[in-house]
């Protein structure tokens, strides 16, 4: 009988690790089919995440584009763009293909544009002249071909004064282009400017969008200021000053648009204009009126657009767009977009969408709140939110093992991944902030330079401290905003030293640049 039981027990013994083996078999199975079972990931159309709620494109996804267009068109007609008459002047070449038919066609600008009154560039003024370039000062009689060479002569040219004699070439090309100058000149009267957004692709991307105001920006800039600078030399102080006023406009108006591109370039054109009126200031004699006159035209310039309101918006959604490509890519099997694999198991868009705007608010308040507490919170949560987002690497191989063949178990990897990729379209701020803060101050320092030469001109000499200018001269003198406390000031001989420290907050001896960083913001006059 024993034997017997024993037998039956064991039967029992095998049949129940069968049923086990079974049962696990089929979990295992089922578990693998619940992982690896295609689940398209999602996007949720919210603040948190998309941050704008449309308009949306065919598949969905937010088309960022169209919504840029909406913020920046606002208020904008035919009759208060500036942009209208700037590609006229420039001609229809900075808005090029299908593109730039599109973008004329929006602006309610039938081609052919500008033939009449085409601004050209002295590369191809000079390129269409037979023979070299005679005369003194033009560069040891010969033509200036190579881009850059013109581009340092341009440069030189709109720091300093000239004459038609020591330049007949340049002085022909600026006569050559006085209409379209002048359009352009009429065009910075405008208020707004406003080019509209066209991408090439479908749907449409943040990341195509080209920048043409980067070429007419440049090159009118660089022109107006050349062309101040011959007037100065002849005596024309008011036809000087309106060139130089027309480039601080010019500045203003091509910072009103999204890109940090495009801040910098306001930056770069204001710079220009700053080494032009400060020139001014150096070698005219002004009278009290003309200064006060000119010192007016600048406080009554557009404001500048804040950094805030640039960042928070514009460069966001080049940020957000990324996340969108990226899940189109996915939606539509794409796989050249990324060497993620994306087919079976999404990632969770919604919290990339997430991070992406935490970083963005972080980067924010890290860079343009004026607390220091509130920066440093916000710089330790930046600090915080990399590390999450780099946290699938501490894992080594098992994590890249789950992130490729781990289905939705491997979505948090996965999930990883995307967002490390999508935070290099988040671009440096560190330096915007300083940028902004020398804008500020380079007006003032110029602005005082104006007074100064005032001053000399009424009094035959320049002051011994820049107190003696206010209230007659400046209603009140500026602090240096990077030392908090006045303008360095130092009378040299029969001129004058005067100077900000500088972003670097050192006072470098009124050195603007050198290898140990120097930066100072300097007018100086022998």
């Amino acid at each position: 009988m024993a034997g017997i039981d024993d037998q039956a027990t064991e039967k029992r013994q095998k049949r129940g690790k069968r049923v086990l083996l079974l049962v696990m078999g089929l979990m295992l199975v089922a578990g693998l089919v619940c992982n690896y079972w295609p689940m398209e990931g999602h996007i949720t159309i919210s603040r948190e995440t998309t941050y704008v709620t449309g308009p949306l494109n065919p598949d969905g996804t937010i088309n960022y584009v169209a919504a840029l267009n909406e913020r920046l068109s606002k208020g904008v007609t035919r009759e208060n763009n500036a942009a209208v008459l700037l590609v006229r002047a420039i001609g229809a070449d900075c808005l090029e293909g299908e593109v730039g038919e599109r973008q004329l066609a929006l602006l309610g600008i039938k081609p052919p544009v500008g033939e009449q009154e085409r601004f050209v560039s002295l590369g191809e003024y000079l390129a269409d002249l037979e023979g070299p370039t005679t005369g003194p000062g033009t560069q040891s009689a010969t033509r200036p071909t190579d881009v850059i060479d013109l581009l340092k002569l341009l440069e030189k040219l709109g720091k300093t004064p000239w004459s038609a004699a020591q330049y007949p070439r340049v002085d022909a090309w600026l006569r050559a282009n006085e209409k379209p100058l002048a359009l352009a000149c009429e065009a910075t009267t405008r208020p707004r400017h406003y080019l509209p957004l066209v991408s090439p692709h479908s749907p449409p991307t943040v990341m195509s969008l080209s920048y043409p105001a980067t070429r007419y920006g440049v090159e009118f800039a660089f022109t107006l200021a050349v062309r101040a600078m011959r007037k100065l030399h002849a005596g024309d102080v008011q036809g000087a000053w309106s060139d130089i006023h027309a480039t601080y406009r010019l500045a203003r108006l091509t910072g009103q648009g999204w890109s940090l591109i495009e801040a910098i370039l306001s930056m770069l054109i204001e710079e220009t204009a700053w080494e032009a009126c400060a020139a001014l200031a150096r070698s005219a004699t002004l009278d009290r009126r003309q200064a006060r006159a000119f010192q007016g035209d600048l406080d009554a310039l557009a404001a500048v657009t804040d950094l805030r309101t640039l960042l928070g918006e514009g460069e966001r959604f080049m940020l957000l767009d990324s996340t969108m490509a990226l899940y189109r890519a996915q939606l539509h099997g794409d796989q050249s977009m990324m060497e993620l694999p994306m087919g079976t198991a999404a990632v969770y868009w919604d919290d990339i969408l997430r991070g992406g705007n935490r970083l963005w608010d972080l980067s924010l308040e890290e860079h343009c709140a004026p607390d220091p507490a509130v920066r440093a919170r916000a710089e330790k949560g930046l600090v915080t939110l990399a590390q999450e987002y780099n946290g699938g690497e501490r894992h080594g191989r098992f994590a890249r093992f789950l992130g490729r063949y781990g289905g939705h178990l491997g979505r948090r990897v996965r999930t990883r991944r995307v967002a490390r990729l999508v935070i290099l379209f988040c671009p440096n701020l560190r330096s915007m902030p300083a940028r902004y803060s020398k804008r500020a101050m380079r007006l003032e320092v110029v602005k005082v330079s104006l007074a100064l030469a005032a001053f000399r001109a009424e009094k035959g000499v320049y002051p011994q401290k820049l107190s003696e200018l206010s209230p007659a001269y400046v209603k009140k003198v500026p602090a240096d905003v990077f030392a908090e406390r006045p303008l360095v000031y130092k009378r040299d001989g029969k001129g004058y030293l005067l100077h900000s420290v500088g972003p670097n907050m050192t006072d470098d001896g009124g050195k603007e640049f050198g290898s140990g960083g120097e930066d100072d913001i300097v007018v100086r006059v022998k």
